[in-house]
């Protein structure tokens, strides 16, 4: 189906009843956005149209502080803003480690149980059981793909699933993501804010077209682009407020502040495969099962895959001088030695600084 069976010249948009979706993560950046749309009508006005809806998909392996920002200070914001928080899970509440409140599976709705619907695949149900089903451990030699299955994909599953039951209106068949252009012909494209600040430029998703041009020899041909998704770049806006703006990570701590509120975590998982060796350290010295627990999982999957030789590596894709994995053992090793120097406090602190290990692209 093309634009053009959407869309004629006499197509007028209905803004006032669109709806503006924001990625929420509860970390500092998503936190900032959030209260900028609070407190600043004229930067509300500018970067939304109709209703705000959050959401935010579970990784299974956020922080605690994660859970309890997410069900504490930025609840009472949304609520005083009159705007819905969705949290969708995936279906296997063994994943689950949090409190009894996340662990019944579904969407869950300002903080209330909704629906057993889920968006996540069972391929990806939560990182650590991505792990044991796969037997395998996370590493950047590996494909990044648990941003993907974990974040990307159950949220537009939810956009769906959330158009089709606040816009019965709209006609269009079940198929190939249809409901997308129904929306846009009456009310736009669908916007989703994310939370990126400024320095994070390049985390920005890039628009692809159908085909690429590539070298064969002295010429060049046109071959199908794998990454062009035809209802995703002909149907959603994704927009990055804060950059906009020019607001930094710091930009975002100050603001909080300024405006009477908590600085949260960043939020990242905590077995996240592109850790850093300081990531560890403050693993070990504040959510030591974490740790323990991928020690576990990292050892299973160089036990399973040891008939590879050298090409079996560990979280950090890396080999000893000895040409056996360099182990997370191995780094916390390493980590204690090299930051040594650094207080509990300090590594906090350091930790409160940054955010995302990885630098994916949405």
């Amino acid at each position: 189906m093309t634009l053009d069976e959407f869309f004629d010249e006499e197509t007028v948009i209905d803004y006032e009843n669109s709806t503006t979706f924001l990625s929420k993560s509860c970390g500092q950046e998503s936190k900032a956005l959030l209260v900028k749309l609070k407190h600043d009508a004229e930067f509300r006005k500018q970067h939304t149209k109709g209703t705000i809806v959050l959401i935010m998909s579970n990784t299974g392996n956020e922080h605690p502080t994660t859970y309890d920002e997410l069900w504490g200070e930025t609840l009472q914001i949304a609520q005083s803003m009159g705007v819905d928080l969705y949290f969708v899970s995936s279906k296997k509440k063994e994943d689950f480690k949090a409190e009894e409140r996340f662990i019944k599976p579904g969407i869950w709705l300002n903080g209330e149980h909704f629906s057993d619907e889920t968006f996540h695949t069972d391929s990806w149900t939560s990182l650590d059981a991505k792990y044991r089903q796969n037997s395998t451990c996370g590493s950047p030699l590996f494909k990044k793909t648990c941003t993907d299955g974990l974040k990307i994909q159950p949220i537009y599953k939810f956009v769906e699933w959330y158009l089709i039951l606040t816009y019965p209106d709209l006609e269009y068949n079940k198929r190939n993501k249809n409901i997308f252009y129904a929306y846009r012909k009456k009310y736009g494209m669908i916007r989703m804010m994310i939370g990126f600040s400024a320095g994070e430029e390049g985390r920005r998703r890039k628009p692809q077209l159908p085909f690429k041009w590539i070298k064969a020899g002295r010429k060049e041909i046109k071959v199908p682009n794998k990454s062009y998704i035809k209802w995703f770049e002909e149907n959603i806006k994704t927009t990055y407020p804060l950059i906009d703006i020019g607001m930094d990570r710091k930009g975002t701590q100050d603001y909080l502040v300024e405006m009477g509120y908590t600085i949260p975590l960043p939020s990242n998982c905590m077995k996240c495969p592109f850790t850093t060796h300081r990531e560890l350290l403050w693993l070990d010295m504040f959510e030591r099962d974490e740790f323990d627990e991928w020690v576990v999982i990292e050892a299973n999957k160089l036990i399973k895959y040891a008939d590879k030789g050298k090409k079996n590596r560990g979280v950090f894709g890396k080999l000893n001088k000895d040409g056996t994995p360099y182990t997370l053992v191995d780094a916390l090793a390493y980590a204690k030695k090299r930051y040594k120097h650094m207080s509990p406090k300090a590594i906090q602190d350091w930790k409160m600084s940054h955010g995302h290990c990885v630098t994916s692209q949405y």
